[in-house]
């Protein structure tokens, strides 16, 4: 019996160093995860600012009810709109996804990195629209020498706004253009796709 019990009590403390070193496996683990990008809230009160200034580090929102311009500003993270953004000269280095929002480009191409989302948008009484008409050379990198970029997808879903596309864009996945009860869109002659359609 005795030798039973100094085994037991010589086999705690391994035990122990096992359970706590696993917990300090855990917690230094758990320490190297990525923080959570930090979110910007682009307002009427702050937009001159984010503007004078020309970057985002981390995600953007132009939250319900605001109405902003986004001139020469470069986010590093995703964009999500429920408001209205009309962004001119601008990078986005991923998603942008509309959401019963507005959004047009205008003015100085912009260069959508990831994929574009529009989805419920009203149109704000007009439309969603890509009318770039700026002279060569002003372009916020070499991508958009000739107009707007969308480097992913383009979905265009369940919007009563329409679509038009009055400046060059280029798509470089897949076009996707379904259950839109908006008024006749306009965005085939200066649109290019380099992937597929799936128009409905």
């Amino acid at each position: 019996m005795r030798t039973r019990t100094v085994l037991a009590a010589a086999a705690a403390p391994a035990a122990l160093a096992a359970v706590l070193l696993g917990t300090a496996s855990t917690a230094a683990h758990a320490s190297t995860l990525p923080a959570t990008p930090k979110v910007t809230e682009v307002t009427s009160a702050n937009v001159d600012a984010i503007n004078a200034a020309g970057v985002i580090n981390g995600n953007a929102d132009i939250p319900s009810g605001q109405n902003v311009q986004l001139r020469w500003v470069h986010v590093t993270g995703q964009v999500t709109v429920e408001g209205t953004l009309a962004a001119a000269a601008d990078v986005f280095d991923h998603n942008v996804v509309v959401t019963g929002g507005n959004l047009s480009l205008f003015n100085q191409p912009s260069h959508i990195k990831g994929n574009l989302w529009v989805l419920g948008s009203p149109g704000d009484g007009s439309a969603t629209s890509f009318f770039d008409n700026a002279p060569a050379g002003l372009s916020p990198d070499a991508a958009t020498a000739n107009g707007s970029v969308i480097g992913g997808d383009f979905t265009f879903a369940a919007n009563s706004g329409r679509l038009y596309v009055g400046g060059p864009l280029t798509v470089g996945g897949n076009f996707v253009f379904a259950l839109n009860t908006g008024p006749a869109s306009d965005y085939s002659s200066s649109m290019t796709v380099n992937g597929h359609r799936f128009v409905s």
